[in-house]
């Protein structure tokens, strides 16, 4: 349940506080806790907390309830087979989102047995390195241990998975042998109610009279040119396994997978068909009971006939890995997506069931800065070291309030300057201040950092004093030093999802009494890319719009809120921060007008200053920002803009703080 703990924006308001107040990230919240309420205390003492999710290209395929479908076709009201590392089981799944975003890149690499793969560098990839567990690492890890190894990436990954227990589908184990058998070597004719068996292999023969007697189906017999041909009513009229057979349980798809081998095989390891829809199935199914299965083509031109068989491949091996032979190790290379675009979905469990190039694979799939604020309350309430602080000590409250002498939050962007670093670094070995127990320093946009200030931060963190943590934030993990990002514990962090999102609107809207408008609350969870800052943005500046149209919000939403352009309501709270000078206000605005159009600048601050006039605590307050609207409500259509919405920006300044300077 949300909180308002700070009167301010919305991103203020309601910054949660509390793991407990976290809507999604299930399992950094876990992890969290684990760190800060296992009995003893095992919070790395430098932290990178980091993410988004990692994308596939058009090509790859993910499994429906009806079989294998390319990604990019998906349809609103698919279901994605997920997997669960915990149980090993794969479910079928509503995805919490679909993700598809323009790319330049992306990275494949193919092996002789088993992988084909085109992810992003983002991508969360699943393996096993030496039967020491599954762990996960992003593609870009994988990329750069491939290439400075000699031998290459010696992780393996994991290509089977088991399904849930169910009735399956109304055959017995008797009948499905048959059904194997009618759709391996029988003939069927539309005018008949019988199918025809004609064989001549001993073997096949002897299997024929077998499966038919102990599945009691009458039948006869006619022996022709030494062919046997069997004649008897199959209890199901196909030549293909169709979607129906997907809802088999692991014990149908046992009997299937192993008598087709009997049938359409070489009676070990390999199935052979004409139907694509027939190899999708026993690949599955041969996957789904704990064997690596993969797809090959055979296409063949004999004079004016064109023939094309599948083949499918059996193997006992359930993980893969790259060639790791130092003359002929696997090669990952970039690759230009067809269509331009990188796709993939989140789902409740991270991983996901997919296939390429007829392998299968299993794979994986952010709140950075909250969750370091949570960490840092955790560790000095006065309560106990917690994943739930109270909020509500004194402790608490000046964390909140952002008044504690033990924790220090830096943007990297303004304070990533050496002399600012330098000054802090040489500070926080002195022992915390009051009853707090520790000291923690937070840099948010990390990589932003200078140089020299990460060189800095380096040093320190070789020997970080026991009582202070160090925790970095960034969306851009490859743009800090290599060894910095080896001297930190990495806690990968994924999107929010779609629900959990919606239902953190839906609260806020509701505890500020928003008239709102649910269709709309679901157009800004999906254009906000599950950043729960940016979702609240656009809420507010939707509902500072008041008519909550269909026009207004398309058009805010096609300004749009990028995480470059928060850092215009980084400048709206230096406009009402006590105490502080107009010049930092104006340096900041000078230089987002060099990357941010200045009308959506104007529009950002209109909606963060009609939010403020709503919550006035004073009819005083009231009417300063209720005249601060007015200014900003008003277009310009004139030359030099950005002087306009400056001048505008300082009226709104000398209306709040009632000073009398000049620009």
């Amino acid at each position: 349940m949300i909180k308002k703990r700070r009167i301010g924006d919305l991103n203020v308001s309601y910054r949660p506080y509390r793991v407990d107040e976290i809507f999604g990230h299930d399992r950094i919240k876990s992890m969290v806790t684990g760190f800060l309420e296992n009995g003893t205390l095992t919070l790395p003492h430098a932290s990178l907390f980091t993410g988004p999710p990692g994308c596939v290209d058009m090509d790859t395929e993910f499994f429906t309830e009806y079989g294998w479908k390319h990604i990019s076709d998906y349809n609103d009201g698919d279901l994605v087979l997920q997997y669960d590392i915990n149980s090993g089981m794969a479910t079928l799944t509503e995805p919490l989102r679909y993700i598809k975003k323009p790319v330049d890149k992306l990275y494949q690499f193919k092996t002789k047995y088993g992988l084909n793969q085109c992810l992003s560098e983002d991508h969360r990839v699943l393996y096993s390195l030496r039967k020491s567990g599954l762990r996960t690492e992003s593609f870009r890890d994988v990329i750069k241990v491939n290439d400075e190894n000699k031998y290459g990436f010696n992780g393996k990954f994991l290509t089977t998975f088991s399904i849930e227990k169910s009735n399956g589908i109304e055959f017995t184990d008797e009948e499905l042998r048959v059904i194997t058998m009618v759709i391996a070597d029988s003939n069927i004719q539309d005018n008949r109610t019988k199918c025809c068996l004609n064989l001549k292999k001993p073997r096949k023969i002897y299997r024929a009279h077998k499966l038919l007697i102990e599945a009691d189906i009458e039948y006869t017999t006619l022996i022709n040119n030494g062919y046997t041909r069997f004649y008897f009513k199959p209890p199901i009229r196909i030549k293909e396994f169709d979607n129906s057979f997907y809802k088999c349980n692991s014990e149908q798809l046992f009997i299937i997978a192993s008598e087709s081998l009997m049938w359409d095989g070489d009676q070990h390891s390999v199935f052979n068909t004409t139907s694509k829809q027939s190899a999708d199935f026993i690949q599955y199914a041969f996957t789904a009971i704990g064997y690596r299965a993969s797809i090959n083509i055979d296409d063949r031109v004999t004079g004016i006939h064109k023939s094309i068989t599948y083949r499918v491949i059996k193997s006992d091996r359930t993980f893969v890995g790259f060639n790791t032979n130092s003359d002929n190790k696997t090669i990952i290379s970039e690759y230009t997506p067809k269509d331009g675009y990188q796709y993939c979905f989140t789902v409740p469990t991270s991983y996901l069931v997919l296939r390429r190039d007829g392998c299968i694979f299993i794979t994986g799939n952010c709140g950075k800065t909250t969750f370091a604020r949570i960490v840092a309350l955790g560790l000095n309430c006065e309560t106990g070291v917690t994943s739930n602080p109270c909020c509500e000590c004194a402790t608490c409250k000046s964390t909140i309030a952002l008044n504690s002498l033990s924790v220090l939050e830096l943007d990297g962007a303004r304070a990533g300057k050496i002399d600012i670093i330098r000054k802090v670094l040489n500070d926080l070995p002195s022992s915390p201040f009051g009853s707090d127990r520790f000291r923690v320093l937070i840099i948010d946009e990390a990589h932003k950092l200078s140089g020299d200030a990460e060189d800095a931060l380096l040093k320190f963190l070789e020997d970080t004093p026991a009582h202070v943590y160090v925790i970095l934030c960034t969306n851009k993990p490859e743009k800090l030093k290599d060894v910095t990002r080896q001297r930190c514990k990495p806690i990968q962090f994924s999107r929010l999802e779609i629900k959990p999102l919606y239902d953190l609107l839906e609260q806020v809207a509701q505890f500020e009494g928003m008239n709102y408008n649910k269709d709309i609350l679901n157009k800004i969870t999906e254009e906000c890319e599950g950043t729960p800052r940016i979702a609240l943005s656009f809420l507010q500046q939707i509902n500072a719009e008041g008519t909550w149209s269909d026009e207004a919000v398309g058009f805010i939403l096609s300004v749009g809120v990028e995480l470059d352009q928060v850092e215009v309501i980084d400048m709206c709270r230096l406009l009402l921060r006590k105490g502080n000078q107009w010049q930092p206000v104006q340096k900041l605005f000078l230089e987002l007008v060099k990357k941010i159009p200045v009308e959506t600048i104007r529009i950002i601050a209109n909606g963060f200053l009609s939010g403020c006039f709503k919550r006035a605590n004073s009819i005083e307050d009231a009417i300063r920002f209720a005249k601060c609207v007015k200014i900003m409500s008003e277009l310009y259509y004139g030359p030099k803009p950005e002087h306009i919405v400056l001048v505008r920006l300082f009226e709104c300044y000398n209306i709040i703080h009632g000073t009398g300077y000049q620009i």
